[in-house]
């Protein structure tokens, strides 16, 4: 990871940006965010890997929870001090 550039993540010689960095904060995109999960989707699991737009949601809902977007997290009534089981 790069320390200096920590909203940039580079796989197989793609940049993907995932948002902006003012001051010490990141503000996010969750457009971006689903770009790079698709294109790191089908370097895991092949070219056929693709997110569902039924599947934004909760998407949406792990991304703020795992940036601890304390903000997006009230509105929608999850505690990003709690911890979180996946199942499925």
């Amino acid at each position: 990871m790069n320390t200096k550039q920590p909203h940039i993540i580079i796989e197989k010689g793609v940049q993907y940006q995932l948002g902006e960095l003012h001051d010490n904060q990141i503000n996010y995109d969750f457009k971006s965010i689903l770009i790079y999960l698709d294109a790191k989707g089908k370097l895991l699991f092949g070219k056929n890997f693709k997110l569902y737009e039924e599947d934004e949601v909760v998407l949406y809902k792990l991304c703020i929870y795992f940036i601890r977007d304390f903000d997006a997290c009230a509105k929608l009534n999850i505690d990003p001090n709690k911890g979180i089981l996946l199942s499925g």
